[in-house]
């Protein structure tokens, strides 16, 4: 039956965009007899067209379903049967839906849309499914090549007007206009179609191909009315074809590289263009496909239809490149909904849900197509990922890069202690003025917070009680980095950090544990040991959830990776512990927090008690992925390397992001008025320092985290993982 899947989600698609908005009501009277008695064939050019594309893939689906097991007559029968029986059953039901027009002109359109995705699933069927890889590629880059140039003239209005072709020219050379966004996009579709033109035509021919394709774009649009032309795209245009002259001498992991890098800054850039911030943010449809289906038809049809081709072209790059377009459209479809988010603050954006899924629907329905063994660019099978455990020798390298990675982080704080501007509460953090012996323990505690989430990883590798493991292991590993820190960091510090301890006081005091537990504390009368133990806790609850996002995540990639014995028990188990771990985690360091610094910096809870905490932990935990993927990255093969390149860099947005919303904007102390990032990164209180020399402070601090949290990874999994410790059910390897 999964066959019929995309028959069924095609049909869901239809009915929904068909019936939305949802709002029925009881049918006039004789509205079915008027709809029947009316034959008009001709509507709206919008109308026509969206009819028409609407059942364009109900064609393809129905002959992908339908082909393997039935005739070619068969399928094509019954696809065209089942979609008329679709399309006429809308158009009734839009009887009930008031905003609605129900009309057999419709029906006769979605029917000619049916025979247009039949044609081309005929040719799918028969050239992709069923060929080698080179003619997929070949036929995929080919028709991409075209939706680009289509894009490029749309809207399709052909028009000889010579008053046009000097009206444009002499607004070219009077007016020139310099759009970044335009820049962008226009370098990073040149940049592909070179790489399209060398699929199809190889690279010799695309180095002259190019120009003459992007000539004859720029000469289009003097003869397509409305076919936007500027100096922003000319520049962009003669860029690009320079830029494919200097890429393609490189390896096609290079290309790739850089095709997907600045096809995906180009689409970021142009999606927050232009950059006016709101001062409150926009609220966020949730309803799928609601911002397309409102407006005009033809405005909303080729924004779909550039979206489509956008996400295609990107996910192609990556089955290029050796991956899997169902794959890659998870990840790509992660950083489109962060970009949406990011829109809720711009000035003229709507965020909607529609492009995240719009990715994962066109990635599915790629891997769906043909489905291929990974092969590199050379024809060749890929190599399997490899353990980062698993290394020949493990003890030297991993030897050599702890002393490495010492001395580059005691050298870097010792550099950055006498650097000018730095923020105070860095200058003022270190014993003895950070002398070499605290820098180095400094350097030890920051390498511990990755090694020792992967011992703690390889604990979990038993089934058993993983209810007291986790938080067991969890303090202990809590308690290495606490000693580590005290014999480098002063201690009026960490109690900045993790808090004061003061729980003696207010329950002797103020009874705030009630009359028991302050006639408790009273006979016990020491409140050094109390103390110590509490400052424990506090750096416990702070530090925490670092060490179980990381050693879930490696637990539960281990787990998924095993092929027996797996224990959903044992997941289920581990993540209840973990979530009620965090909850606790969050109670203690920050609603019970004793320190300004948690208390005055950190934003107000908000619906659900999701506040500043919760931001802050979706900041741990996208830099705890980022440094597992760059931990593996001596197991990737060259592509794989770079796109987690990539994904480090579009990381760094998305942390900024999380920073700014888990700290408050606004904080009143000392006569000052400062951010929580201000605070954090800047000087002092009273010398501010501009949102852009922020993000560039951040990117260095979010940057340096991961890579150091993925250097220690990768160092515990030589050190502290050995052949009995493992995190599957039968006590196998642990997969770090």
């Amino acid at each position: 039956m999964m066959r019929f899947l995309p028959l069924g989600l095609a049909a869901l698609l239809i009915t929904y965009g068909s019936l939305y908005p949802f709002n029925f009501s009881p049918a006039p009277p004789g509205a079915a007899e008027r709809m029947f008695s009316d034959w008009h064939i001709v509507s709206s050019r919008g109308d026509v067209v969206g009819n028409i594309i609407l059942f364009i893939p109900w064609g393809v689906a129905g002959l992908f379903s339908m082909a393997p097991r039935a005739s070619a007559a068969s399928a094509v029968a019954l696809t065209g049967a089942l979609g008329f029986a679709v399309s006429l059953g809308v158009q009734l039901a839009q009887i009930w839906v008031p905003s609605r027009f129900p009309a057999l002109s419709d029906v006769f359109w979605n029917m000619v849309g049916l025979a247009a995705g039949l044609l081309i699933g005929r040719l799918l069927v028969k050239h992709v499914r069923f060929s080698d890889r080179p003619s997929v590629d070949a036929l995929m880059a080919a028709a991409l090549i075209v939706a680009w140039t289509l894009l490029e003239w749309s809207p399709l209005i052909p028009s000889i007007d010579l008053q046009l072709l000097k009206d444009q020219l002499k607004s070219l050379v009077a007016s020139p206009t310099f759009a970044i966004h335009s820049i962008f996009l226009g370098t990073a579709v040149a940049l592909l179609l070179g790489r399209l033109l060398g699929v199809v035509f190889g690279y010799r021919r695309s180095l002259w191909m190019l120009p003459a394709l992007l000539l004859g774009i720029v000469i289009g649009k003097f003869f397509f009315r409305g076919a936007p032309l500027d100096t922003s795209i000319l520049v962009a245009f003669i860029v690009g074809a320079v830029g494919w002259w200097v890429i393609q001498r490189r390896s096609e992991d290079a290309q790739h590289f850089l095709i997907i890098l600045f096809l995906s800054i180009a689409y970021t850039v142009d999606a927050l263009y232009p950059f006016n911030l709101r001062d409150e943010p926009a609220a966020i449809s949730w309803l799928p496909f609601e911002g397309m289906l409102r407006g005009s038809m033809m405005v909303n049809l080729w924004a779909v239809v550039g979206s489509v081709v956008l996400y295609t072209s990107i996910l192609e790059v990556f089955r290029l490149a050796g991956g899997k377009a169902g794959t890659a459209s998870l990840g790509l479809a992660f950083w489109v909904m962060v970009v949406e988010l990011m829109q809720a603050f711009v000035v003229t954006r709507s965020p909607d849900i529609t492009q995240p899924l719009l990715v994962i629907l066109i990635g599915q329905g790629m891997d769906r197509l043909r489905v291929s063994p990974r092969t590199d660019p050379h024809g060749r099978q890929a190599r399997p990922e490899a353990n980062v455990a698993d290394s020949v020798s493990v003890w030297k390298p991993r030897l050599i890069t702890l002393v490495v990675s010492v001395l580059i982080v005691v050298i870097g704080v010792s550099v950055l202690l006498r650097t000018p501007g730095i923020p105070y509460n860095v200058r003022e953090l270190f014993r003895n003025n950070g002398s070499i012996v605290d820098l180095t323990f400094f350097a030890f505690a920051l390498l511990w917070t990755g090694a020792g989430s992967v011992w703690l990883a390889a604990r979990l590798a038993c089934p058993q009680l993983p209810e007291l493991r986790l938080p067991a292991f969890t303090l202990l590993v809590s308690l290495v980095s606490l000693a580590l820190l005290w014999a480098s960091v002063t201690a009026e510090s960490l109690d900045d950090i993790a808090g004061s301890s003061n729980v003696f006081w207010f329950v002797t005091n103020k009874s705030s544990w009630g009359d028991v537990w302050r006639d408790v504390f009273l006979y016990l009368d020491s409140p050094g040991v109390i103390g110590f133990l509490e400052r424990c806790v506090r750096y416990w609850a702070l530090y925490a959830p670092l060490p179980i996002f990381l050693a879930c995540m490696v637990a539960v990639g281990a787990w998924s990776s095993a092929r027996a014995g797996r224990s959903y028990a044992w997941l289920l188990r581990l993540s209840v512990t973990a979530v009620l771990g965090l909850w606790l985690c969050k109670a203690v360091a920050f609603d019970w927090s004793s320190t300004d610094n948690l208390n005055e910096l950190l934003a107000r809870d908000g619906e659900w008690g999701w506040g500043g905490g919760g931001y802050l932990y979706g900041l741990l935990l996208l830099m705890c992925a980022n440094s597992l993927l760059l931990a593996r990255a001596p197991a990737f093969s060259g592509t794989e390397r770079s796109i987690s390149v990539l994904l480090t860099v579009l990381a760094l947005p998305v942390g900024w992001w999380l920073l700014n919303r888990g700290l408050e904007q606004q904080v009143e102390k000392y006569g000052s008025v400062f951010s929580g990032a201000q605070f954090l990164l800047g000087p002092d209180r009273r010398q501010l320092l501009s949102t852009e020399i922020l993000f560039m402070r951040w990117c260095l601090v979010q940057t340096a985290g991961t890579v150091i949290l993925a250097v220690g990874v990768w160092l515990g999994s030589g050190f502290l993982v050995n052949r009995r410790d493992g995190v599957t059910r039968d006590g196998e390897v642990a997969s770090v």
